[in-house]
């Protein structure tokens, strides 16, 4: 049976979990720990088994027999395991019918003859499944298994997707919805980077303007403004100014100076009320929890010195800019020339 991811997380919500999973179409990371962890908390609602966790193995005769062990009997604290296999090649035209691949693609089809307790999921990074082949043919047709193209979704299933993430931390219009669909390419990674980022700036307003929307979210086909700033925070200037170059946003240098400010004045507060639980920090800040705990990982490599300067010489040089002293492109060059020689 084939499905798409979100329709297969769907039939696990409601109790119609299978033995075998297969994942292809990209390798989105993301969309298979969603999935496992779905499966994980099916298993331990049935059971009641508080360790399951996943078991992640690259998928080769090498592996194969701890792989199984570890699918029937679990491991020394759990009796369930969410086996994960990487690599998992053999369903695709990449790999040719090689005598020893043959025997382990037979070893596969054993586990539909006598399914596993535990749930094992086979992850291929291929965009097509070769059909002919004896082991594809297993997966699609029988009942114990369900195939999911990540790379397959409906309209309709990825504003759900989007809803379920935002649930009352944001609030997106139908039109900002479309716009997450077309930037993410589809992929489940990039959209759980945007959505928290799009909570961290909206903050206690839930939402944002168009604008404000269009100059956080990434395309993916351009650079990434948040990469930008978390190579700043980090002291990486070089790999800072090279991602800034990619970028592609009209005022994306102000943008930038607007949000490297914000954070930087996070770390100062985290720098000044140190004690301060996350969750309380964000209710007086006006801020996502995400952010605050961001900000306290940062304020580790940024001291309360540091952000203090930063924060003047951005206000000294966002000045200069829209006074008329300095160009904007003269003035990116010396952001992070000043960075360099601090470094």
């Amino acid at each position: 049976m084939e499905r798409s991811l979100y329709a297969a997380i769907e039939e696990i919500r409601h109790k119609k979990r299978v033995s075998l999973y297969l994942l292809y179409g990209n390798e989105d990371l993301f969309a298979a720990k969603w999935l496992a962890e779905e499966l994980k908390r099916s298993l331990q609602q049935e059971t009641g088994d508080s360790g399951i966790e996943t078991a992640r193995f690259p998928f080769s005769s090498d592996h194969w027999e701890a792989c199984l062990t570890t699918a029937y009997q679990g491991d020394l604290f759990s009796s369930h395991q969410i086996v994960m296999c990487t690599g998992f090649e053999l369903v695709t035209s990449q790999v040719k019918a090689k005598s020893a691949e043959s025997a382990l693609a037979e070893e596969v089809i054993q586990l539909f003859r006598d399914p596993p307790a535990s749930p094992v999921v086979f992850h291929s990074s291929a965009e097509k499944l070769d059909e002919r082949k004896k082991l594809t043919k297993q997966f699609l047709a029988d009942n114990r298994s369900v195939v999911i193209a990540l790379h397959k979704f409906r309209h309709d299933e990825w504003k759900r997707i989007v809803m379920e993430w935002a649930g009352d931390q944001l609030t997106l219009s139908e039109w900002q919805i479309e716009q997450l669909e077309l930037r993410c390419a589809g992929s489940l990674s990039m959209l759980r980077q945007e959505m928290d980022k799009l909570s961290l700036f909206a903050g206690i307003r839930k939402q944002l303007a168009d604008d404000d929307f269009m100059k956080v979210t990434v395309d993916a086909a351009t650079g990434d403004l948040f990469a930008v700033i978390r190579s700043v925070m980090a002291k990486k200037p070089a790999l800072a100014y090279e991602q800034y170059k990619k970028l592609d946003q009209k005022d994306s240098f102000f943008a930038f100076l607007a949000l490297l400010a914000r954070q930087y004045r996070l770390v100062l507060r985290i720098h000044v009320e140190p004690n301060i639980p996350d969750q309380a920090f964000a209710k007086i800040l006006g801020v996502h929890p995400y952010g605050v705990k961001v900000a306290r990982d940062q304020a580790r490599v940024v001291s309360f010195a540091e952000a203090e300067a930063m924060l003047q010489r951005m206000n000294t040089l966002e000045f200069m800019i829209k006074s008329g002293q300095m160009q904007e492109k003269s003035a990116v060059e010396w952001f992070f020339l000043k960075m360099l020689q601090n470094s």
